[in-house]
């Protein structure tokens, strides 16, 4: 973002960021097409990790979590994560967000199931265990 905000009428002015009071979390997480059978219980979760997190807003702006997407290529299952962290402070939302980003991690390893790293989305195919 460049720190403008677009006004009606095609105005912008420039937003300081010490007078932000949210700063947004959203990205996808990519999951097997293999774990398709665990999505609800995974989505479920994640859930229960933005509603229990005091810092995370839970009644002014959305907090969702879903399955978005099929990335046919790599066959992933997207899910979509967006929030709001209630903070003004750079540092302490990027606080929050690792720690959810762990909780998520943990969630899905809780699972059993595979979790799509950024280099297996790039092309290269995780190495078949001998057998």
């Amino acid at each position: 973002m460049n720190g403008f905000k677009q006004k009606s009428r095609g105005m912008k002015c420039l937003v300081q960021s010490s007078q932000k009071t949210h700063w947004r979390i959203k990205t996808h997480l990519a999951i097997s097409h293999l774990d398709v059978n665990k999505i609800n219980n995974i989505v479920a979760d994640m859930r229960k990790v933005l509603a229990k997190n005091p810092q995370v807003e839970q009644q002014k702006l959305h907090r969702r979590v879903f399955l978005d997407n099929v990335d046919r290529a790599n066959q992933a299952l997207l899910i979509l994560i967006s929030c709001f962290v209630k903070t003004s402070h750079f540092e302490e939302y990027l606080c929050v967000k690792v720690s959810a980003f762990l909780l998520f991690f943990f969630i899905k390893c809780s699972t059993a199931g595979l979790l799509l790293d950024s280099s297996w989305s790039r092309g290269r195919k995780e190495k078949k265990p001998e057998a």
